[in-house]
């Protein structure tokens, strides 16, 4: 059953400053939920819509929702094909000018709002550090280091004219955005720019670390060359044959 939530108040908003999209896929996250508004509601960073997409909850998940919805620019609930899915449609019903993606049970830092001030170049994809068990975890990304790591979602601001040309492909169920990442950093109308400022604190044992992406690891290597140049993925297939010979002499 689809429950269409509709537009809320959200914050008090100040528009001489760039409009931040934060967008939240839930799904049955009764546990959190609550604690992943709260955190977009305590920054200080005076123009920020929160988008929410649930799946179609049926825990409490859909009546803390209601219980916000004068602190949510926009929520709805209704079946989707995943959690990507969901983020391109957050992604098309954004008006800002920046989109942060949010898991339902991760939350915001006070360097978000930091950030939030830092953005600049509409070309440039900004991200920062993220606290992960406790430990913050963040640098300046390599091309190589993309190929081979990914940067967290929960730490990056991409322009919203990114998603005029791209989305994240639904065939990779919790890769597509490293698949995003790799295509955006390849791509020469872009750059991506490393601040250090905390922006999130990462939930460890969520969905991604349930299931192999075998659709996106059959294709990493042909995403890697197309889109980050033969170097890098020579470098990138150098350096996992050391690690495969390694484990097998350990």
């Amino acid at each position: 059953m689809d429950i269409k939530g509709g537009y809320g108040l959200g914050k008090k908003r100040d528009e001489s400053v760039p409009l931040i999209s934060v967008i939240t896929p839930v799904f049955n996250a009764e546990q959190f939920i609550e604690r992943c508004i709260g955190s977009v509601i305590e920054q200080n960073y005076p123009n920020i819509e929160h988008i929410i997409l649930d799946a179609g909850s049926n825990d409490n998940t859909i009546s803390i929702l209601k219980a916000h919805a004068e602190n949510v620019a926009f929520w709805q609930s209704q079946p989707d094909r995943g959690i990507y899915d969901a983020m391109n449609k957050g992604a098309n019903i954004a008006a800002g000018e920046w989109l942060f993606f949010l898991g339902a049970d991760d939350r915001l830092e006070a360097g978000f709002s930091e950030m939030c001030y830092a953005l600049k170049d509409i070309n440039t994809v900004y991200y920062g550090n993220i606290k992960i068990g406790g430990k913050i975890k963040g640098f300046p990304y390599s091309a190589f280091q993309v190929a081979a790591l990914n940067i967290p979602h929960q730490c990056i601001f991409y322009p919203k004219n990114i998603f005029s040309q791209y989305q994240y492909n639904l065939a990779y169920k919790i890769r597509a955005d490293h698949d995003l990442n790799i295509r955006c950093f390849g791509d020469k109308l872009y750059k991506f720019k490393y601040l250090p400022y905390l922006i999130a604190e990462y939930a460890e044992g969520g969905y991604s670390s349930s299931f192999v992406d075998d659709a996106f690891f059959k294709d990493r290597d042909r995403i890697i060359l197309r889109h980050l140049g033969l170097l890098t993925y020579l470098r990138y297939k150098v350096r996992r044959i050391r690690h495969y010979i390694k484990g097998r002499k350990s």
